[in-house]
């Protein structure tokens, strides 16, 4: 018999009474329990079926670049693509003027993209935007 292992991040499951219980969140009043696989909001909002961009963490991996998974929580402007999901937080993401923002960053984003200029996220180039240490600022 094969035992498969899989590591589970403990910053997305919570113990109570010696019993995983999962984090659980809520995104445009929709509640939805986080799995253990989720690394930041945009993965769990893509695994519940709710959309929000995020060009340079899908194709690129990269985190902060493209400014256009910018969310809501706590009336904090984030990116999702550099926030870990934590226990009750009330994450807006279909907003108009959210929504307004992602599209105007996107679009900054892809004439950067056809203009041949990249974006070193791990630079401090002041064109890209680092998330903060925690990940929960947005930059401009």
């Amino acid at each position: 018999m094969t035992t498969v292992q899989t590591k589970i991040p403990l910053d997305s499951i919570t113990i109570i009474d010696g019993i995983f219980k999962p984090i659980k969140v809520t995104i445009d009043g929709k509640h939805i329990e986080v799995d253990p696989r989720d690394r930041n909001i945009v993965d769990v909002a893509t695994r519940s079926k709710i959309g929000i961009p995020a060009p340079c963490y899908r194709d690129e991996g990269r985190v902060g670049c493209c400014k256009g998974c910018v969310a809501e929580i706590d009336g904090e402007q984030i990116f999702a693509c550099a926030t870990k999901p934590q226990e009750g937080m009330d994450i807006v993401i279909n907003r108009p003027d959210l929504k307004a923002i992602r599209k105007e960053r996107i679009k900054d984003y892809m004439n950067n993209i056809d203009n041949g200029e990249t974006c070193d996220c791990s630079s401090d180039d002041s064109s890209c935007c680092a998330p903060s240490q925690n990940g929960t600022s947005c930059c401009g």
